[in-house]
């Protein structure tokens, strides 16, 4: 046989071998393996023979949309439309499975997901988990890496995620905190997983800023704050660590011979728990000892330490004609703020008595703020008869002044407070100059979001699923007026006032009074996965 000869048939057995690995020979379907591994200590004998300590798996998921090209109310095309694959994984695992590393394990998963198709980004391939496991006890592990947010898709036994089990609707399918933009799904840190028949907890310490975070390099933010509202808001990243968890309670028994299963979830998030520096809050800013002159902020520590909480209850049976899940759940999430103070050498001149030394004071010096808070309420449901169902959702809750599903918090300072703040800033003192426009849109804590989803799905095997559905989100600002469009916005050189002042002269009035319609966010799908 000649070189090239040898070498073709080296290569053509390699690539048959590899196809062999992947695809098997009956089925398209994960690669899995099971051997003795050396490192993993002896081998295990059972009635006298020895059997595999080791899993080695190789799956994933590929997600496939055609997204309807919806109309808004303001006449244009929705850019969500088209083809796309919405997201891509490969899973890499290895398990120790019997021997004195049982519990032993690690996970690689690559992730793929399509860019902003308004600005025609490409798809970006990243990591999305990378850990190990190691066992402490009976049914207790620490993780440590790249891994699972408790709160999104818990590992001990209940996963809000899978409970939901749409993940591949995309942004439509993600568990509800998620959704609600509480936190990411995954972070780096360290994990401590305890699971029973009846009782689970999944406790994650993490960076807090997600995985897809640059920060400092590490995960981290850079240096302290300079802004006084930033300071006031605690709205930045921090170097302390964040604190994620899932308690949840199965009463009804893990059999798989049962017809229902009961969950009770309680998810939670305490943000910068350890390791706030004082630099983030309490710092100088600027010192010029020649000239005199000098800045520095003072803030709380509470001003970065948000926090969130809920419950949710899911209830899951079947019969012989159907399998059905329903459930409902409350999300809390509180903005924890505090007053900020910026000192300087021209701080202690101001006159109290001076409209414009007031004026300066509570535009530069001083920042009002109190903790805020926003609650979501949401319940779903999806039933499947055979290889067709349906599957529901609908949130509603605090909004985020924007038209959108995440959960926003209502001002924790009275309207009236505030307004008081703002005629002061005016610079003519307590004297009621605000225009109408601006105490028509003044921020009143009334921002909400509603949002619905409904689907017919599609699922004849357990790999693929597929479904066509419609999700609309609707909502009002803070104000509590609707968010209206109209179909003149689109228009060269129209400008929001232009038609408001030639019908109704005044600023309070403005082209969506007249002749605007409400906003909404409506988008027609149809979303599948295949799981191999």
């Amino acid at each position: 046989m000649s070189l090239n000869k040898s070498k073709s048939f080296r290569t053509t057995a390699a690539i048959v071998t590899a196809a062999s690995m992947l695809f098997g020979v009956s089925s398209l379907s994960a690669y899995e393996e099971k051997w003795n591994d050396k490192k993993a200590g002896d081998p295990v004998e059972k009635d006298g023979e020895k059997v595999p300590n080791s899993l080695f798996r190789v799956d994933g998921e590929i997600w496939g949309a055609y997204e309807m090209a919806d109309k808004k109310p303001s006449g244009e095309i929705d850019t969500a439309n088209g083809f796309r694959v919405g997201r891509s994984y490969v899973n890499i695992r290895g398990d120790v499975k019997e021997g004195e590393m049982k519990g032993w394990g690690y996970r690689i998963t690559l992730d793929s997901e399509t860019g902003s198709q308004a600005s025609n980004n490409a798809s970006a391939i990243f990591l999305k988990y990378a850990y190990i496991q190691a066992p402490i006890a009976k049914g207790t592990f620490l993780r440590i890496g790249q891994q699972h947010i408790p709160t999104v898709d818990g590992q001990a036994g209940t996963s809000l995620q899978s409970i939901w089990g749409h993940r591949y609707l995309d942004d439509d399918g993600k568990a509800m905190w998620e959704e609600l933009g509480v936190n990411s799904s995954t972070d780096l840190g360290v994990a401590l997983i305890h699971q029973n028949k009846l009782f689970n907890v999944h406790l994650l310490l993490g960076n807090g800023e997600s995985y897809k975070s640059t920060g400092n390099g590490n995960g981290l933010s850079s240096k302290g704050q300079t802004s006084l509202s930033t300071v006031a808001n605690g709205d930045s990243k921090s170097y302390g660590l964040d604190l994620y968890g899932m308690i949840s309670l199965t009463p009804l028994a893990k059999d798989e011979k049962d017809k229902g299963l009961l969950t009770i979830a309680f998810p939670f998030r305490f943000q910068n728990v350890v390791g706030v520096q004082r630099k983030e809050y309490d710092n100088v800013t600027a010192f010029d000892p020649v000239a005199g002159t000098f800045t520095a902020i003072s803030g709380q520590k509470k001003a970065l330490q948000d926090y969130a909480y809920g419950t949710e209850v899911d209830l899951h049976f079947k019969t012989d004609i159907m399998k059905l899940t329903v459930g409902g759940g409350t999300v809390i999430k509180v903005d924890r703020r505090a007053d900020a103070l910026l000192f300087n050498d021209t701080v202690g001149n101001l006159d109290p008595n001076n409209n414009a030394d007031l004026d300066t004071f509570f535009t530069t010096n001083y920042a009002r703020a109190a903790d805020s808070r926003g609650q979501a309420n949401y319940m779903f449901a999806h039933a499947a008869f055979g290889k067709f169902g349906l599957v529901a959702r609908y949130s509603t809750g605090t909004g985020a002044n924007t038209l959108n599903e995440r959960i926003g918090v209502a001002n924790g300072v009275d309207t009236a407070e505030r307004m008081i703040i703002e005629d002061i800033k005016a610079g003519n003192g307590i004297d009621g100059n605000l225009s109408a426009t601006a105490i028509r849109n003044f921020d009143q804590g009334r921002s909400r979001f509603t949002k619905t989803l409904f689907g017919v799905t599609y699922s004849p095997n357990a790999r693929f699923s597929a479904t066509m559905g419609v999700s609309h989100i609707t909502g009002q600002a803070g104000s509590g007026d609707s968010y209206k469009a109209n179909k003149l916005s689109g228009i060269n050189t129209y400008t929001a006032d232009s038609f408001a002042g030639v019908v109704a002269p005044g600023t309070i009035v403005t082209d969506n009074d007249l002749i605007g319609e409400k906003n909404y966010d409506r988008q027609t799908f149809v979303r599948m996965v295949y799981k191999y």
